[in-house]
């Protein structure tokens, strides 16, 4: 049976030779390859500095300590996103105030700026740009009576999406610094790994002395001036990534492309419809999340997806809202939990394969099983 994965890597020869060349290389860590793959992504996205780490959650660890986040923060961000963009800065004891979503699944910028004014203390503000697209941080900022506000992008879903002065996220022009993850469900991929964008030399060196256990060297001497771990990047991850990330613009391209396919092909089918796309931004175009109405059609989005799984093809939910997770629940301002929309996306949406090896007759194929199932009611009672 043909089968369909939500997300897949794309590798090519090239990337396989490079990582092979550093296999056979004397080192295979901590060594030159990082360092061009830090200043490469640095050049790529328009920002002064780079950190890599082992995985796009180490990379949001030494985001909020390098922020100095503690239990005297408040951290403000969406409950659409995964349970990383939030976990370390609980951890150190700030505590969670949830922004509300649009209908596309994107922060509600009106219900942050309310948020962030009704603050008292220091403010920790996480733009989850979902799917790939862009939250306007100049929206969030003009006029803001609030001067006691960081700002650090979760771009784990946005790399090489630009804003609407065609920055590309990550130059950090509005933000103090922003977090992507090369998973191998993203965008690109370093098999895993993450990295952190910065225009603040401080910034910079609590990213590298985290990484490090907190060591800093000076000659033959160190010392450890934080308890931290060892979240280094390989060379071999670094390898992948140089490879990959040249095909970015081609990766982008292709991924619009399926993308306008499923929209024009799931078009006018009832129940169904696609999160808007703010077209100021240019889009990362991460995920293709259509949203179903479940309810109206009688049948659970589990029974759903089991459907489509028994025909090959594999589809997520992002994301479950983070106020439905037990470790989350203790940390939360429960006063300010107005997330009304964010509870109506989740019951609809659905995430549909996208990525550059999917082809036109595989989002024909979808598309065909995902109609079928909404308007024949007896081919869902026949399986």
């Amino acid at each position: 049976m043909k089968k369909m994965p939500y997300a897949k890597p794309c590798i090519f020869d090239e990337d396989i030779q490079q990582v092979t060349h550093v296999l056979k290389s004397e080192q295979i860590t901590r060594g030159e390859v990082v360092k061009e793959f830090e200043d490469t992504l640095a050049k790529t996205l328009g920002a002064k500095y780079c950190v890599v780490f082992n995985s796009g959650s180490s990379a949001l660890m030494a985001a909020y300590f390098a922020l100095d986040v503690d239990r005297f923060c408040t951290l403000l961000t969406t409950p659409i996103t995964y349970v990383a963009t939030c976990s370390f800065a609980l951890i150190r004891g700030a505590k969670l105030c949830l922004i509300d979503v649009l209908s596309n699944g994107c922060m509600d910028i009106k219900h942050a700026r309310q948020l962030c004014q009704k603050q008292s203390g220091r403010v920790i503000f996480v733009p989850m740009h979902y799917g790939g697209e862009v939250v306007s941080l100049t929206a969030f900022l003009d006029g803001l009576q609030y001067p006691n506000v960081s700002i650090l992008e979760d771009a784990a879903h946005a790399l090489y999406a630009k804003d609407s002065d065609q920055n590309y996220i990550g130059s950090c022009m509005y933000s103090d610094l922003c977090v992507f993850s090369f998973h191998p469900a993203k965008v690109m991929t370093t098999g895993e790994g993450g990295c952190v964008t910065t225009n603040n030399p401080d910034i910079l060196e609590k990213l590298r002395l985290f990484r490090n256990n907190g060591i800093q060297k000076k000659g033959f001497e160190y010392d450890c001036l934080c308890l931290s771990g060892n979240f280094h990047m390989t060379e071999l991850q670094a390898a992948l990534g140089l490879a990959q990330i040249k095909r970015l613009p081609i990766f982008l391209e292709k991924r619009k492309k399926i993308y306008a396919l499923y929209k024009e092909l799931l078009a006018d089918i009832p129940h169904l419809k696609f999160c808007e796309i703010n077209t100021q931004e240019t889009s990362g175009f991460h995920l293709c999340v259509v949203l179903i109405d479940f309810l109206e059609l009688g049948i659970s989005r589990m029974d759903f997806q089991q459907m489509l799984l028994e025909k090959g093809i594999q589809t997520d939910v992002h994301y479950k809202p983070l106020h439905h997770l037990s470790a989350i629940q203790p940390h939360l301002f429960k006063s300010e939990l107005e997330v009304e929309n964010a509870e109506h996306f989740y019951a609809q949406a659905l995430t549909l394969p996208l990525h550059p090896d999917v082809q036109k007759k595989d989002v024909e194929w979808i598309c065909t099983t995902v109609r079928d199932l909404i308007l024949k009611p007896q081919v869902r009672t026949q399986m």
